[in-house]
């Protein structure tokens, strides 16, 4: 049994839609996008950052003189301009972009999810600011068609616009900034990865070592991992001990049986630490993951000293056609008895990607010992009323992890290739009685 969760993307059209209109003018709620802004960037709660109107016509920000945001001379902070005119261009662009949705500052829905990427910016200050500030950005129909234009044709597009930051009636600063804004779009197999989407990567494989309580991942996670993982935790307050829990189901397999098993897989290796732990002269791990990714990942290990005994990286993707030629070209054997782990990875592809997944895996192993470990969610978690599972996939959704698929038995995605050996759930793990962790299970598949 397989679900999708509800749509949450959808093509941008050369002309909004009625449905695309109705739909923007609920998500232009300023009171939602200043809640939305101040969870997801709490440096403008601190300043009392306000969205007071977004419109196609205009975007207007606001903010107090606060003791707090104050330099020595009783102003603004220089810094504040920059800040406000950094967030007032970027919600601006939304505005005048029906059909668009913003990746963490509004719930999954029926248009094109967003992200932005501030690219320069330049303040020129003509008065100080020494009492409430507001911060206007207009986009002409012109350039909001070009912006539109080139979401459509190249999945990206760039903006130069002036913010003009007021006090009462004058002007005190003026900002040219240049704002990229990128579709966030799902992968789609046969597609290279764009630049944003190796980001997104490296920014979720630090915010799960951020999450791991052992020693090496704090420190390969940093400062910025453990920052990352802090914030995803508040808005999704069950994620820690999620992760803890499919660490625990995987290393106490690991412990008991991975001594029958000549070489270990790990699909999206990222800055999995479990290669150092485990690897040894007798068992070989393959991590495979993307070019960027596994640079990323050589260079963070180097620097925390942490090296494994007998680790293959593995340059490829598992979206593309011939992923497993790569594979077999660094070493990896068929015939010996393999341990797969697809870590975090079944709850974001549709069951047709899964299918030709599981089935190209299959074709890898033909050891009858071999195994293939995952970690999903069953299908009953998106028909759940409870409030903390509608909060989770809200807020999942909202970061730009949006959970889409769900079965009870894994090995139903290609029939003809696994049989389920066995599987619990995160809440027996770790002893936590919570929907979401009862719905959240680790499945272990064997050769069909």
């Amino acid at each position: 049994m397989t679900k999708n969760s509800q749509q949450f993307f959808k093509p941008l059209a050369p002309i909004p839609t009625q449905e695309d209109i109705d739909l923007h003018r609920r998500n232009c709620c300023a009171k939602v996008v200043t809640a939305r802004l101040r969870e997801l960037v709490p440096l403008l709660d601190v300043v009392d950052c306000v969205a007071m109107d977004i419109s196609l016509e205009k975007t207007v920000l606001s903010l107090p003189l606060l003791a707090s945001a104050m330099n020595q001379n009783g102003t603004h902070q220089a810094a504040v301009f920059y800040l406000i005119a950094d967030y007032t261009l970027g919600v601006g662009m939304f505005g005048v972009l029906p059909g668009c949705y913003v990746t963490g500052i509004h719930d999954r829905c029926a248009a094109l999810p967003v992200q932005y990427w501030l690219k320069k910016g330049q303040v020129q200050h003509l008065a100080p600011g020494t009492g409430p500030m507001r911060s206007e950005v207009r986009i002409s129909s012109d350039d909001a068609q070009k912006l539109r234009r080139q979401l459509m044709e190249k999945g990206r597009a760039e903006y130069s616009g002036t913010v003009r930051i007021y006090q009462d009636d004058q002007i005190v600063a003026e900002a040219e900034h240049t704002m990229g804004i990128y579709a966030d779009v799902p992968r789609t197999p046969g597609v290279r990865a764009n630049i944003f989407q190796v980001q997104n990567m490296k920014t979720s494989a630090l915010m799960i070592c951020g999450l791991r309580e052992d020693p090496l991942s704090r420190r390969i996670a940093q400062d910025q991992g453990r920052a990352i993982a802090q914030r995803m935790a508040v808005a999704s307050p069950q994620l820690p001990s999620l992760v803890k829990a499919r660490t625990i189901d995987i290393e106490r397999h690991l412990d008991r049986t991975g001594d029958a098993y000549a070489q270990v897989l790990v699909l999206g290796v990222g800055f999995d630490p479990k290669p150092v732990r485990f690897s040894s002269g007798a068992q070989r791990w393959f991590g495979l993951d993307l070019r960027d990714m596994l640079r990323e990942r050589a260079h963070r290990f180097d620097e925390a000293g942490a090296k494994a005994e007998n680790f293959v990286p593995v340059v490829a993707d598992i979206l593309s056609e011939n992923w497993q030629a790569a594979l077999e070209s660094a070493g990896f054997s068929t015939d010996l008895p393999t341990f797969v782990l697809a870590e975090g990875i079944s709850m974001y592809f549709s069951r047709e990607v899964l299918g030709e997944m599981f089935r190209k895996i299959r074709s890898l192993v033909r050891s009858p010992i071999s195994r293939f470990w995952l970690d999903h969610v069953t299908s009953e978690l998106f028909e759940m009323e409870s409030f903390d599972v509608r909060s989770f996939l809200s807020s999942m959704a909202r970061l730009g992890e949006p959970f889409i698929t769900g079965f009870d038995d894994p090995a139903s995605v290609a029939p003809d290739s696994w049989v389920l050996a066995e599987t619990t759930s995160a809440a027996a793990s770790v002893g936590v009685s919570e929907p979401v962790h009862g719905e959240y299970r680790f499945s272990i598949l064997k050769p069909g």
